[in-house]
């Protein structure tokens, strides 16, 4: 209430002087000064800065804009401010004040005692009230000169700090007060000057915007910029995940990672380029840019979904094993996780062979070992490529159930080897292990032994020789 009534009483007394001035005037027919203000003076704000997460700082300038070589004289001055109430936050504003660097004589310097600030105003609930008090003036030949030098004579430089940091990405939005505010709860604070004139004190009019100008406007504890999360994508179990990151950043952020909204570590400073948190596992990420105490949340997230890993297999079978000579057989390859577009090799022994297929169809020679190694194009595959099982084939001259083929059938019995043939075979030939031609018979049909007391037991090859084919068979002598 004291602090209601001093303000009351302060403004009620300069408003008294100034009548009294304007009455005086009058009586000696001095200049019109609402006809004059516009071009006697210019008041300003300049170097609105923030120093501190909790600091804006700013100096009061006056500029003597009379005719070149007209001085102005000042008499006194009284300083009245709105700011925007939510810069404060949940914090309390205090105004102090420097004189250093003023340009008015040490007698009209502003008190620091005489600062104060006013919340919770009736007219203005969202804003705050910063007053100066007037000194008393010094009389005429006693008042400062003012500059008529752009900016003009530093008149204080403020201070205003609040008891948190200030909201971030909150605007000041400082002005003036003058006659452009109406104040029907009568709590305001005008802006006044006056100065000498005709060997008087003389009042001016002051028009926020007009000739009392704020310049500047800064964004209090300005957020950290938006950049996108980088990330998306599948991995595999055990493969160490996919870097987060992102596609952009800001130098002086603190970025912080989060997992499914859980803080991760460490955090990663700004750069002025896309960073990275390296390689994370399965989860949904977001990232946090921490500058001036304030967060900001980045654009979008990262999404990495896991796929658990399989093995490849694949294992063959055949048709018919054994199988007579001269008999087409089908290998068929039975494949596991194998994806959508696997592809085949089938190997005999170590030979290549077949075509990229699932199957293979040959005529197959005694003793062939066949195989078949398949490529899985499916993701998270271990193993891969896969080998089959080998089939190694058994081949032995029989009925065929092919008429346009020849009868046959090839054995041993007590130390020989007996061929019956259905057709005509030009020659019949029997080879050693080391391919020596140890018997031969010519234009054979029908049963037909060969006696081979002579040679060791063991295998021999008899070859078979027709006017259509050549056919081999391997037999133990025994």
């Amino acid at each position: 209430m004291s602090k209601t009534i001093t303000r009351l009483l302060s403004t009620i007394l300069f408003f008294e002087i100034i009548c009294s001035l304007s009455i005086i005037n009058a009586q000696n027919k001095i200049r019109n000064t609402e006809e004059e203000s516009s071009s006697i003076f210019s008041l300003s704000v300049q170097n609105l800065v923030q120093t501190a997460p909790n600091v804006l700082e700013f100096d009061v300038y006056l500029l003597n804009t009379l005719p070149a070589g007209t001085n102005f004289e000042l008499a006194r001055i009284q300083l009245g401010f709105l700011i925007n109430a939510s810069i404060q936050g949940s914090g309390t504003l205090s105004l102090s004040l420097s004189n250093v660097g003023s340009g008015l004589k040490a007698y009209q310097q502003f008190s620091p005692s005489g600062s104060l600030v006013t919340t919770s105003l009736g007219a203005y609930p969202d804003q705050t009230l910063l007053q100066q008090s007037p000194l008393n003036p010094p009389g005429l030949g006693n008042g400062t000169l003012i500059s008529a030098i752009a900016p003009g004579t530093k008149l204080v430089h403020y201070i205003l700090t609040n008891s948190v940091n200030f909201v971030s990405n909150t605007v000041p939005d400082l002005v003036f007060i003058t006659g452009n505010y109406p104040d029907p709860y009568q709590e305001l604070y005008f802006t006044g000057v006056s100065y000498y004139s005709n060997n008087l004190e003389t009042n001016l009019p002051v028009n926020s915007g007009d000739d009392a100008i704020v310049n500047g406007e800064p964004i209090l504890n300005p957020g950290a910029t938006t950049f996108n999360v980088t990330g998306t994508g599948s991995i595999c179990s055990g493969s160490g995940g996919l870097p987060v990151g992102l596609d952009g950043s800001q130098t002086g952020v603190t970025y912080t990672l989060y997992n499914n909204s859980v803080a991760q570590s460490p955090t990663v400073a700004g750069t002025g380029s896309a960073i990275t948190f390296g390689n994370q596992p399965d989860g949904t990420y977001t990232v946090q840019g921490t500058l001036n105490n304030a967060n900001t949340v980045m654009n979008g997230n990262a999404v990495i979904t896991e796929t658990p890993s399989l093995t490849a297999g694949v294992s063959i079978s055949v048709d018919k094993n054994p199988v007579n000579a001269g008999i087409n057989v089908n290998f068929t390859a039975t494949t596991m996780n194998s994806g959508s577009s696997p592809t085949y090799q089938w190997y005999n022994g170590t030979k290549s062979v077949g075509t990229n297929s699932s199957v293979y169809t040959y005529v197959p020679t005694d003793g062939d070992n066949i195989s078949v190694v398949m490529t899985s194009n499916a993701p998270c595959i271990t193993g891969n490529p896969a080998t089959s099982n080998s089939v190694t084939m058994s081949v032995t001259i029989g009925t065929s159930i092919d008429q346009n083929k020849m009868l046959m059938n090839v054995y041993s019995t007590d130390k020989n080897i007996i061929v019956n043939l259905s057709q005509n075979a030009k020659q019949v030939l029997i080879y050693n292990t080391l391919g020596s031609i140890l018997e031969k018979g010519i234009n054979i049909i029908g049963l037909k032994t060969f006696n081979m007391d002579k040679s060791p037991n063991g295998y021999y090859i008899v070859k078979i020789i027709t006017d259509n084919d050549v056919i081999t068979q391997k037999v133990l002598l025994k």
